[in-house]
């Protein structure tokens, strides 16, 4: 009795695991895209995440597929489920164990951290026991048919990253959604340190950026001067303003030119404060009172990280 539970138990789950996985998949088209046309917007942690995520529920779809083609050729849905398979339906329900209380109608405000930081953990596991799966089976088809849909999705992310992703500047204002423009065009502002592009950027809070990560790449400070408000705009609640992308533009720029004319120009009380304090003391000035992402360090070419 306790046996026969077991085996209904582990179906269960596998059943529940594709279906899941196949509800991803669908869900995850749109975030496919915009890896392909923005190398996603979360950067490359986005861009692993939504791509190894989604090969991970292919492959669990596929993995279910090779257990009903078993159990139909041997006529037995009794007999004991290889660990593989095992880990890739168990691992795949953990996560969607995980992610369902962020689809309630109130979730908290980080739900969803654990179920990506379990899934970005567990989908090269699954991809693993499914590589596994396919080329150790002993069914010849299951393994072309595997081989098949890992070149297939090798050839489909190529053609999706020569269709979609931008080759230049000008393919970014092609894009309907404001955001898109915006982030697509600070990819290629930054790349180039080219501030001209920055101002081109409508959506304000991202051009600000743009403007103040590119002043702080080339030390110029005169650009931070840039970092204005238009005269005519309307700034909601919501918006970060100019003023804060200033300061934050000559407060890192007085650290790491060694200027402590330049905290004169901060209008923020306590990053002045600071800054008059330190910036002539130190080239970097200490770290621990900086705000992220000017402490005088870089992102590897010359950027101030995020």
């Amino acid at each position: 009795m306790i046996a026969t539970l077991k085996i209904v138990l582990i179906r269960l789950v596998a059943l529940g695991a594709t279906a899941f996985s196949i509800g991803m998949i669908y869900w995850g088209f749109p975030l496919l895209h915009a890896v392909f046309r923005l190398t996603d917007p979360t950067g490359a942690f986005g861009a692993t995440f939504v791509l190894i995520g989604f090969l991970a529920n292919l492959c669990t779809v596929f993995t279910f597929g090779v257990f009903v083609r078993h159990g139909i050729i041997s006529r037995s849905w009794r007999e004991r489920m290889p660990v593989p398979f095992k880990l890739v339906f168990l691992l795949k329900a953990f996560e969607a164990v995980n992610i369902l209380p962020c689809l309630g109608k109130q979730p908290g405000e980080l739900c969803g951290v654990s179920s990506i930081f379990i899934s970005y953990m567990f989908s090269p596991v699954v991809v693993a026991a499914a590589a596994q799966i396919i080329f150790r089976s002993a069914d010849v088809k299951v393994r072309r048919a595997g081989q098949a849909m890992l070149v297939g999705v090798l050839i489909a992310g190529i053609i999706g990253w020569r269709v979609a992703t931008p080759r230049s500047f000008k393919d970014c204002q092609l894009m309907h959604e404001l955001t898109d423009r915006a982030v697509c065009s600070e990819r290629f502002a930054l790349a180039q340190r080219d501030i001209a592009i920055c101002r081109t950027i409508d959506f304000r809070s991202v051009r600000y950026d743009c403007m103040e990560r590119i002043a702080q790449a080339k030390r110029e400070p005169a650009l931070c001067e840039e970092i204005q408000t238009p005269p005519d705009a309307r700034v909601s609640a919501f918006e970060t303003p100019a003023s804060n992308f200033r300061d934050l533009c000559y407060y890192g720029l007085a650290f790491s030119l060694h200027q402590n004319d330049l905290c004169a120009k901060v209008v923020d009380v306590k990053m002045h404060t600071t800054c008059t304090g330190q910036a002539g003391v130190s080239p970097r000035g200490p770290e621990a009172d900086l705000p992220t992402g000017v402490e005088g360090a870089n992102d590897g070419n010359g950027l101030p990280p995020r």
